[in-house]
């Protein structure tokens, strides 16, 4: 099953812009981009090695969040 193509709804420039933008207005944040990844690719496909890995590395975060570690 080969994903979907990329979804170009966010232009180019404020795909760069998008997590600056959070963190000037003080938002904790990450970004992490999953080659292959489409818009829920880790809901769609759970066992994917990337949706597997994802969710790692989502539930780490959370931790460290609620850890006040962000």
């Amino acid at each position: 099953m080969s994903p979907p193509p990329c979804n170009d709804a966010i232009p180019p420039g404020e795909r760069a812009e998008l997590p600056a933008d959070l963190w000037r207005r003080g938002n904790r944040a990450e970004l992490h981009v999953w080659s292959g990844g489409f818009h829920a690719f880790d809901c769609a496909v759970e066992d994917a090695s990337v949706s597997e890995e994802s969710h790692r590395v989502r539930g780490e975060w959370i931790r460290r969040w609620l850890a006040g570690e962000v």
